[in-house]
């Protein structure tokens, strides 16, 4: 079976992270706890200033390009589109990305790269985003060219892209156009409602996997999370409505199916949405069952979160756990060596060895946990 291969779109970004004991910072600055809001620089230099005394940690991010660099570590060819100042934060996100393995398509802008200050508070660890887009907002339509898109199998949108609608229409007209299958992240409720008549567009037009969260489904269909699945479903080929704690949905033409959220005590959500939809189509792209893609996407999402270090490291750790090949980057040479996990809560067995990969998902207690197999790299992967 031929390796499949995805190009992301997205903002460049570089994360600055913080854990909040309250909602204070928050409210200080006026920011809805949840959503992603837009700061000019002036506005940006004063929360970074503000945050430091809470201890912050650099990431190299982006939504598409957490998505992308954890395609890349499951193995798959992977390549990023953004565009980035020329200054330490830009070299930052570049090496971070190729570290990875992902073809960096990495434009040069005149402002300063971006920054995505994200604020992590309360139990459930909700994430709230500031943003200053800097360089990444300089991207514009004539920066693409068909042959970005030329023998890549996905196309993967992040939603906070949409605003830039010229520059999305003409990158899903030429992802279209190369054969991609072509994936949209909403990303935000905010931007959501900002973009209504044109996000409907897209996907009716182009657009063949959405991936939401409960209150981007809400705000895209303008209601509850079951309703809002069927309505989105009608749209496109594949709906994906993920509803936090409580696990995701999903629906293809008159196929339904409920998974359940795989345990994890929750340390860091930052980028689990990514991590979900980065597992979802590496196991559609290895020609996975619907259900058998979201128990991926569910078990990487859960792995991703249960520690604070940043984005990739976290992603490297739920992709071993997953037990994917990782023949891609540099440092896994070092790790391909048969080992085992043995989680008792969930009685999951994952075995891994460096020709042939496999992945066992097992659970007495949940009716909705089916065992799934994975072979990797030879051979045409079938659950059994």
């Amino acid at each position: 079976m031929k390796k499949k291969s995805i190009l992301g779109i997205g903002n460049a970004l570089t994360d600055i992270l913080a854990v909040l004991p309250d909602d204070t910072f928050l409210k200080m600055y006026h920011l809805p706890k949840g959503s992603m809001q837009f700061v000019d620089m002036e506005t940006g230099n004063k929360i970074f200033e503000s945050l430091k005394p809470y201890g912050l940690h650099y990431v190299a991010g982006g939504s598409a390009a957490n998505t992308i660099t954890c395609t890349a570590i499951f193995g798959m060819t992977s390549a990023f589109i953004g565009k980035v100042g020329e200054d330490e934060l830009g070299h930052l996100f570049k090496s971070d990305e190729e570290q990875y393995g992902v073809k960096t398509l990495l434009l040069k802008g005149k402002n300063p790269s971006g920054r995505s200050m994200v604020f992590v508070s309360g139990a459930n660890a909700e994430r709230t985003f500031a943003n200053y887009m800097g360089a990444a907002l300089e991207m514009v339509p004539e920066d693409l060219k068909p042959e970005y898109f030329e023998g890549y199998d996905y196309f993967h949108i992040e939603g906070y892209l949409v605003q830039n609608q010229a520059l999305i229409r003409k990158a899903v007209e030429m992802a279209h156009e190369a054969g991609c299958i072509i994936s949209l992240d909403m990303a935000s409720y905010n931007v959501v409602e900002s973009n209504d008549a044109f996000l409907h567009d897209i996907v009716d037009r182009y657009v063949d996997i959405v991936f939401a969260n409960e209150s981007e489904a809400k705000a895209f269909t303008k209601m509850q999370p079951r309703e809002a699945l069927d309505e989105i479903a009608r749209h496109c080929k594949i709906a994906v409505v993920k509803v936090g704690k409580d696990g995701s949905m999903l629906k293809s033409g008159d196929e339904y199916h409920y998974i359940e959220a795989w345990p994890a005590k929750t340390i860091d959500a930052t980028g689990a949405g990514d991590t979900y939809a980065a597992g979802f189509l590496y196991a559609h792209s290895l020609g996975m069952p619907l259900k058998v893609c979201g128990e991926i996407g569910s078990i990487i999402a859960a792995n991703s979160v249960k520690e604070a270090a940043g984005f990739c490291s976290r992603a490297i750790n739920a992709c071993c756990i997953l037990g994917a090949s990782c023949s891609s980057i540099p440092f896994s040479r070092k790790m391909r060596m048969a080992f085992s996990c043995s989680f008792s809560a969930e009685r999951t067995l994952l075995t891994t060895a460096s020709e042939s990969v496999s992945i066992r998902v097992r659970s007495s207690a949940r009716s909705s946990r089916e065992k799934a197999m994975l072979f990797l790299p030879s051979g045409t992967p079938t659950p059994r």
